[in-house]
């Protein structure tokens, strides 16, 4: 295995205990929303994988909750009352 496809192992782990994308991991890590597709094809300088390797130290594992479970204890703690009324659309 080479050094490239271990930190590809380590980040694609990294990326399904915080529940992100390819483009919401570059974009965390490097401000590149295409960082992690140059890097699957061997097209990223050694700073850049530095400043991923130092995210990921930075951002230790604490998953986040998946978003669909998110939004429904958000639903469920909102009062019915508060959601918009949907009104049919007028026929002209």
């Amino acid at each position: 295995m080479t050094t490239r496809q271990s930190l590809i192992q380590q980040i694609d782990a990294f990326q399904r205990l915080h529940g992100l994308s390819d483009r919401q991991f570059s974009l965390m890590a490097i401000r590149d929303h295409k960082w992690l597709g140059r890097l699957r094809r061997g097209q990223v300088s050694l700073s850049s994988i530095e400043r991923a390797e130092a995210f990921m130290r930075d951002h230790p594992a604490e998953p986040q909750p998946d978003a669909v479970q998110h939004a429904a204890a958000q639903a469920a703690r909102r009062d019915p009352a508060d959601l918009p009324t949907r009104h049919p659309v007028d026929a002209a």
